[in-house]
């Protein structure tokens, strides 16, 4: 399997061609699936200078350089790069639809359980089915697989002169779902993302590749710069660092409130204490609400099978509900500095989460660092 040479000599195969790469993948023949399969195995194996160099070889004119299949590789490539950037990926089909089967090239799920339908051309030169392309969606949405609210496309074009799908897409009835990225752009993006792995980082791209009405720049504001005076971290950590020490430096003066009447439900007991808290003042270092937005975290410090706290973004309500509709958060949103929160309320005595929060809240009002 290549995927192995790649264990073996890495250095080697990145000086492949990518054409010789797929002439040793299976039979060398993508619509066999083992031939799909052993590529896509290797495309999760290799580095981001490798992958960066396949993209080029996949978009090149030279005439020595092309193969028939390079759309198709295209596909793969892209639907790595957006495994890489956290979203569970279904490959989808190389052409058209068969056996009745969704025609998407890939579906993306994020984390919150919205989904992108992915849309790879190696170049806007060809002519853009966007009717077939809004059709996938469409029957996702008939068989439930995704929902509408939460869902949207995504077009990666390969080599693009950002004239003709654009152009095609706002004279649409479907501007509103759609957006579109180069190849590199989305590369650049996951270069971003491996360089500093962080929830907030990867938050923001997933944002980023999602429809938004940016006629209102308060939206486009809160994306690029999620903390008013620190924008994207430094990926030496710097403005982080900044943050956190304005976070603590205002918390100083701050009288933490105690706990209300342990007497409560749970619920309620910690609605209360976490309305309390806003309401004193208290700043959250974003090293602190990062792991507060945590799933993993939250689990093991509150016993809660969700993020105990998700920020608010512009889409409000809709972050509030699970996959299937349900209420998850409460509808109150609470305010911690610049940052405006929503806390799960998927919070049970029988599970411990009461005795939880208590030991957490208390280790809080001792002034214990929990960064």
């Amino acid at each position: 399997m290549i995927s192995n040479l790649w264990d073996t000599d890495p250095i080697y195969v990145s000086n492949m061609k990518l054409k010789q790469i797929l002439v040793l993948a299976g039979n060398g023949n993508l619509y066999q699936e083992t031939t799909s399969q052993e590529l896509r195995q290797f495309l999760a194996k290799i580095d981001l200078p490798t992958m960066s160099k396949y993209i080029e070889d996949v978009l090149s004119s030279n005439k020595d350089d092309k193969f028939d299949e390079r759309g198709y590789v295209l596909q793969d490539i892209v639907n790595e790069m957006g495994s890489r950037l956290g979203y569970r990926v279904t490959n989808g089909l190389y052409r058209g639809k068969r056996n009745n089967e969704n025609g998407f090239d890939g579906l993306w799920r994020c984390p919150d359980e919205s989904c992108i339908i992915m849309e790879s051309k190696t170049s806007d030169a060809y002519t853009l089915d966007l009717e077939a392309i809004v059709g996938y969606r469409e029957e996702l949405i008939e068989t439930r697989a995704i929902e509408r609210r939460n869902s949207s496309i995504l077009i990666v074009l390969g080599r693009a002169d950002r004239g003709t799908f654009p152009s095609l897409i706002r004279g649409s009835n479907y501007s509103q779902n759609i957006r579109i990225i180069s190849t590199r752009a989305l590369f650049d993006l996951l270069k971003i993302y491996d360089c500093n792995p962080t929830q907030m980082i990867q938050g923001q791209i997933m944002e980023l590749l999602k429809p938004h009405d940016f006629m209102w720049l308060d939206n486009l504001v809160e994306l690029v710069f999620p903390q008013a005076d620190g924008g994207i971290p430094d990926f030496d950590g710097s403005a982080d660092r900044g943050i956190v020490d304005s976070a603590v430096g205002s918390n100083q003066d701050i009288v933490i409130p105690e706990l209300p009447d342990r007497s409560l439900k749970v619920g309620k007991f910690i609605r209360t204490a976490m309305q309390q808290l806003s309401s004193s003042g208290y700043m959250f270092t974003e090293s602190q609400i990062e792991k507060l937005c945590d799933k993993a975290w939250s689990k093991k410090t509150f016993h809660t099978n969700w993020p105990f706290m998700k920020r608010k973004q512009a889409d409000g309500e809709t972050q509030l509900r699970d996959a299937n509709g349900r209420m998850r958060y409460w509808v109150d949103s609470f305010v911690f500095g610049d940052v405006e929160v929503y806390v799960t309320k998927e919070l049970f005595q029988e599970s411990g989460s009461m005795e939880c929060f208590i030991e957490w809240y208390e280790r809080l009002r001792g002034g214990e660092d929990l960064d």
